[in-house]
């Protein structure tokens, strides 16, 4: 009962910041109840599947340019500075908070307006593993990022290649690229697995940048 009370608690809270609308599916309609009657609905048989229909809309609308961004460590950072400069060359946004999953770069797709000229979308490592690569697919980025790779995740991972996890994460991390149009790869260098990034982004016809 106490969890049902601080979900309400927390849609309430929710719905003062005004929303547009919401979106429900059957097995949610008990919530209706606390919400205001003048707030629109759309009744969909699954949100997730609604949000993902959003997002690919939303990226084919879109005319300005998909920077994705990865790494063990600094995506946040990066991501941030990237809006940042880039708000000043055409405008920006980007994912917000660590909203760095499938369906946080979703909802990060959804909300970008068609005609800003940037939009910085960040992607963690998530769940299910094939995270990196299903966001990639989404957003499907001109230009990709990888700050670093250090160990994390290591549990979530099939450890190959000599028993060192290094080389597995930075594969898992360089399908960041895969759905990324022929263009540039932005690497870190100062980390063990920056040759076989360069090396994967090369062969998957990518120029390669680092710093």
């Amino acid at each position: 009962v106490d969890e049902e009370r601080a979900k309400n608690t927390k849609l309430v809270e929710w719905v003062k910041h005004g929303p547009a609308g919401a979106v429900v599916q059957p097995q949610q309609k008990e919530i209706l109840r606390y919400l205001p009657r003048t707030l629109p609905i759309l009744m969909v048989g699954n949100t997730r599947k609604a949000l993902t229909d959003m997002a690919l809309d939303a990226r084919a609308r879109f005319r300005g340019k998909v920077i994705a961004v990865t790494g063990t460590v600094g995506k946040t950072s990066t991501r941030e500075m990237l809006k940042v400069a880039l708000a000043q060359q055409g405008g920006s946004f980007g994912t917000t908070s660590n909203n760095n999953n499938v369906p946080g770069v979703h909802k990060t797709l959804a909300s970008t307006h068609p005609d800003v000229g940037w939009c910085v979308i960040e992607m963690g490592f998530g769940n299910p593993r094939s995270g990196i690569l299903r966001s990639s697919e989404a957003a499907k980025p001109h230009l990709s990022l990888i700050s670093n790779i250090s160990l994390a995740h290591v549990d979530a991972l099939t450890v190959e290649e000599g028993g060192d996890p290094i080389p597995a994460i930075a594969r898992h991390k360089a399908k960041i690229f895969a759905a990324q149009d022929k263009g540039p790869v932005v690497l870190g260098a100062d980390h063990g697995a920056f040759e076989l990034l360069a090396s994967l982004a090369r062969d998957a016809g990518h120029e390669v940048a680092s710093f």
